[in-house]
């Protein structure tokens, strides 16, 4: 056949997925009281809860990875053509940015059950709720921690 030539070579392979970054840690809460499934009376009792913590940053992620090299075209036979070389494989994806922790909660009181009676002078503060930390790769995907919950009393299931 006038004109054909070997055959080209095959494409590189794609590049690996970038890894996900790392998800951030959830603050810790400060509760001064809690009472799981009991029936308690406070009388005259003053109760102080600090500050949550913090929400910890989400990782930043990976880039993917280069793509593979490109096979080499075939060897012509006779008076036939050399082959042109495969394309180079393409660039993996990147992986997602970790996101950020959740704050801790800051509560005078928290409660299953029954609700914690009370008589006399009694004094419930707590502090401020910790806030969600920022998402990884400067929070550009607005991945950021929710904040935690400042209350005197929180029920919970």
């Amino acid at each position: 056949m006038p004109g054909a030539g070997a055959s080209g070579g095959s494409g590189g392979g794609g590049g690996c997925g970038g890894k996900p970054g790392q998800g951030g840690g959830a603050g810790g809460a400060s509760i001064a009281l809690v009472s799981i499934n009991a029936q308690l009376t406070l009388n005259a009792c003053t109760l102080q809860a600090g500050n949550g913590g913090n929400g910890g940053a989400g990782g930043d992620l990976q880039p993917g990875g280069p793509g593979g090299a490109s096979g080499a075209g075939g060897n012509p036979s006779g008076s036939a053509k050399p082959g042109c070389a495969g394309g180079t494989g393409g660039y993996g994806g990147r992986g997602g940015n970790g996101g950020g922790g959740n704050g801790g909660h800051a509560l005078a009181l928290a409660y299953s059950g029954t609700m914690i009676s009370m008589s006399g002078d009694n004094r419930l503060e707590q502090g401020a709720a910790g806030a969600g930390g920022p998402g990884g790769g400067e929070d550009i995907d607005m991945n950021s921690g929710v904040a935690g919950i400042a209350a005197t009393e929180q029920k919970f299931p």
